[in-house]
């Protein structure tokens, strides 16, 4: 019988649009204007409605028009309509990873893992811990991460008819991704199969209302954004912290500046953009609140939510953040090469 695998390692990648006014100059534009949400909802809507091949491709092409946002927003709309069949399709991989969370080598009360959780949970014991500790401690999370995933396998015949419906979408949903600096359907299909995976076993028994709670948010953000969130609250859970619940508008503000870090080439918390100078102006242009930031920069051939947070882990400052207790809020941002988190 054929078997599709998940797999731990991933190598991946929308915005609510609005504006706001700044105290100082004019308003600071953040995304999509009033008409241009209006154009991709109603093009969208004839997109998924007709039949006719030559429809679709003029409306495809009305919001491909309005740029980087249109196809953010398109992007967004597409896995809000198919959710309900992007959460069934994950659930075949929590179905079978909840069949393999009591065999072995699932069971987690063994002395190896108490060892292991308490040098990890050592780091932090002592104040800010030290860049060659931060260093030195990542092969022991890394180590627990692994010991802990459930490699689920589903068969192929329970996901085959779902499949046919994402493919029947596949060109016109590669083609923003690619324009907006997204990972493609077979990209947002590993990831649907990493969150339905990880969420299973008894380690993480306590925090699942929590994993679910922010799984019914996942659909407005990138899919690297919901896999840099659900490593990071794995990795929290790990460290004996509470995870981070998804804020949607934080999401937005975070990815903001990583664009704006990108396209205005420059890399620092603080912006050289009127309006957008600090982490809590930025958040508070999308309705929202801000009390720490981290900001990751890496290369183009490192696309993942896990590579920005491993970045973060061996950082001291960033480290701290990441696992602060007073958090319970977390904003996940990407734009190409640029990451940020908010928290709150």
């Amino acid at each position: 019988m054929k078997y599709f695998s998940f797999s731990l390692i991933f190598l991946f990648a929308l915005s609510p649009a609005w504006a706001a006014k700044s105290k100082k100059g004019p308003a600071v534009v953040v995304g999509l204007d009033k008409k241009g949400k209006q154009i991709v909802a109603s093009s969208f809507g004839r997109f998924i409605s007709s039949q006719d091949p030559a429809v679709k491709a003029k409306s495809y092409e009305k919001i491909k028009a309005l740029g980087y946002h249109g196809q953010l927003k398109f992007l967004q709309l597409f896995r809000k309509h198919l959710w309900r069949k992007l959460e069934t399709y994950s659930r075949e991989w929590s179905k079978a990873a909840a069949k393999l969370a009591t065999k072995a080598p699932y069971k987690y009360d063994s002395k190896e893992l108490k060892i292991k959780l308490a040098e990890a949970r050592s780091l932090l014991t002592k104040g800010k811990p030290s860049k060659d500790a931060c260093k030195k401690m990542w092969p022991e999370m890394l180590d627990l991460k692994i010991l802990l995933a459930i490699k689920a396998e589903v068969p192929a015949d329970k996901i085959t008819r779902l499949r046919k419906v994402f493919d029947k979408y596949k060109t016109y949903y590669n083609q923003a991704a690619s324009a907006a600096g997204e990972g493609d359907m077979s990209f947002l299909l590993r990831t649907m199969e990493f969150l339905g995976s990880s969420s299973e076993g008894t380690f993480y028994k306590k925090s699942k209302s929590a994993f679910k709670g922010n799984f019914k948010k996942f659909h407005a953000l990138r899919p690297n954004e919901m896999v840099g969130i659900r490593d990071l609250n794995l990795m929290r859970v790990i460290m004996g912290c509470k995870p981070l619940k998804v804020d949607t508008k934080l999401c937005a503000s975070a990815r903001m500046h990583s664009r704006d870090m990108k396209e205005k080439k420059f890399f620092a918390h603080a912006s050289p953009i009127a309006g957008k100078t600090t982490h809590q102006m930025r958040a508070k242009l999308h309705g929202t609140k801000s009390s720490g930031e981290n900001i990751h920069f890496h290369s183009a051939a490192r696309r993942s939510g896990m590579d920005a947070n491993e970045s973060w882990y061996k950082s001291p400052g960033h480290c701290v953040n990441m696992f602060r207790s007073r958090y319970g809020t977390i904003g996940y941002g990407f734009h190409v090469t640029h990451w940020t988190q908010n928290f709150r």
